[in-house]
């Protein structure tokens, strides 16, 4: 006997997407792979350094930055130390407002209290609780509104073999006195090839390239450690720490000890 079909008020309803929140502590580092999530995603760094990876480009998220995610948008997180973070997935609202899929913004005082708070409300309390969701739509405009100005940390993402091999040389000797022909001779390729791959893939000439992941690193050294600004300088390849200086605030806006000073201030 044939069975009989469904009507479709018989078939299951996918649940509602609930915007909802909750703290993670990373004791080790971690590393998800490559991964989507469902709902629009908010990651904000509490401790730690998190870089997420996708197709065009990696991204540095550093204490007091939070990354914007749009749903099904694949990409890999990873930590190469411990890191605390706290994470709200919201409803669609969030989606249709991003101006990219993916990326990193600071984020104010308010921001962080508000982010804070959401936390009471993890997957069960907030299906549980309707006020949730006007707290966190809240949220989520606030994030939008964050996203006007991102955070300069990121690089884009090498997409042939040669100019991921000179990627990888790169970052492996970012301290060292570095030449494009050390570069070129590691990735296998001929120096005028390799900046012709710079310029078609990541629109940045190698130099361009280097100052700023050497600069990423830089900010990073300034937000976990307690180095000072010629030592770090001198770690990240810099001239001098007036050189580090100089070309730090030509990017973030404010000179070294000025963004050290306003993280600790938080």
């Amino acid at each position: 006997m044939p069975r009989k079909l469904a009507s479709q008020d018989e078939l299951p309803h996918p649940l509602p997407m609930v915007s909802h929140a909750f703290h993670k502590l990373f004791d080790a580092p971690v590393d998800t792979g490559v991964r989507t999530f469902d709902q629009p995603y908010l990651l904000y760094a509490s401790s730690g350094a998190f870089h997420l990876e996708t197709e065009s480009r990696t991204l540095l998220l550093l204490p007091h930055r939070a990354a914007l995610i749009r749903k099904q948008w694949p990409l890999r997180i990873w930590t190469a130390g411990p890191a605390t973070s706290s994470s709200v997935l919201f409803d669609t609202v969030l989606d249709a407002l991003l101006p990219e899929p993916c990326l990193v913004v600071p984020v104010s005082p308010l921001m962080v209290h508000m982010i804070g708070y959401a936390a009471r409300w993890d997957l069960e309390g907030a299906t549980r609780d309707p006020s949730s969701a006007v707290f966190l739509q809240a949220l989520a405009h606030v994030a939008v509104d964050a996203a006007r100005k991102p955070d300069p940390m990121w690089f884009p993402n090498a997409q042939s073999a040669e100019l991921r091999r000179a990627i990888a040389w790169t970052m492996k000797e970012l301290g060292s006195p570095l030449r494009f022909a050390d570069v070129a001779s590691a990735a296998e390729v001929s120096e005028r090839t390799l900046a012709r791959r710079f310029a078609d893939e990541l629109g940045l000439s190698w130099q361009q390239f280097l100052k700023r992941v050497r600069l990423m690193h830089a900010a990073k050294l300034l937000t976990l450690t307690e180095k000072s600004v010629s030592e770090i300088a001198y770690e990240t390849g810099m001239a001098s720490s007036s050189a580090l200086a100089s070309h730090f605030s030509k990017l973030m806006g404010e000179t070294p000890t000025q963004y050290r000073h306003r993280l600790h201030k938080k």
